[in-house]
């Protein structure tokens, strides 16, 4: 009787777990299968749950939509997405590594900043930075992203500080004695172990620049315009209506890259998820 109730209990958990599953999955699901239908069946009453000839051109007509411009607009997308990860994936593992690693006047009251900023609603900062952007000349320019990237991100720079905490302190008394400074100590013994927070730390970065529209539209024009940009406006008739078909399977377009590099790197984000809830 006593094997029989935790086996009952984790059964319990196994099928409420496969439930929230199925409810998270649906509208991916749903979405995939609208993408693949005719216009009218999108909007006929009663619904008609899968398409009764799947509709691969729509699809195609995204890909060379003129108008959409799909991979000109994802260039655009993937640019400003590495110009931010890549800077702040490193500035924030330097970060992360001085708070943890080197005992330095004024590091608690640095964490203590660091952790207030993440307090302030980003709204409030909106007007102020546009228009000092907008002095420096940043409005419509990517070099704007690469400056965002420099300047980090609390929250990466906490999760580095987290994982490097857990490194022995005998890693650094051993570089110590053969002559390694802080800096070398840090480019080649530390971040060559630390694959799982960069992996975690990056696809957080790329996601958030792929996916982020309101800055991507109030910092570049037309021209330059991402894919986040060009699906809010892209496949409407000439009466202003959407089309759903086509913006669902643009949809789908715009969300296989981070589906793939989640895919990539499944292993060390789940390590690095883990790694970084280790005390200091």
């Amino acid at each position: 009787m006593t094997r029989f109730i935790p086996n009952l209990g984790r059964r319990l958990i196994y099928l409420l777990t496969i439930i929230l599953a199925i409810i998270f999955i649906l509208p991916v699901i749903w979405l995939v299968i609208s993408s693949l239908k005719l216009e009218t069946e999108l909007v006929r009453w009663p619904l008609a749950w899968f398409p009764h000839n799947p509709q691969w051109d729509n699809y195609i007509q995204v890909l060379t939509n003129p108008r959409f411009g799909f991979f000109d607009a994802t260039l655009n997308s993937l640019k400003l997405a590495l110009l931010n990860a890549v800077p702040n994936v490193f500035v924030c593992a330097m970060g992360g590594y001085a708070l943890s690693r080197i005992n330095a006047p004024g590091r608690n009251l640095t964490l203590t900043i660091m952790l207030s900023t993440m307090m302030i609603p980003g709204t409030i900062t909106i007007i102020p930075a546009y228009v000092i952007n907008s002095k420096l000349g940043l409005v419509n320019n990517p070099l704007l992203w690469l400056l965002w990237g420099l300047g980090g991100s609390a929250f990466s720079i906490i999760l580095f500080r987290q994982f490097f905490s857990s490194f022995p302190k005998e890693l650094e008394d051993a570089a110590e004695i053969d002559g390694a400074n802080p800096l070398t100590t840090f480019l080649f013994i530390f971040l060559p172990n630390a694959r799982a927070v960069l992996s975690v730390t990056f696809l957080f970065s790329f996601a958030w620049n792929w996916g982020d529209f309101f800055s991507q539209s109030l910092y570049l024009t037309a021209k330059n315009a991402t894919l986040a940009m060009k699906l809010a406006t892209a496949f409407k008739t000439p009466m202003g209506r959407p089309i759903y078909s086509l913006s669902f399977a643009g949809i789908i377009l715009y969300s296989l890259p981070l589906v793939i590099l989640y895919l990539l790197l499944q292993r060390q984000i789940v390590k690095g998820i883990v790694t970084t809830g280790l005390k200091g």
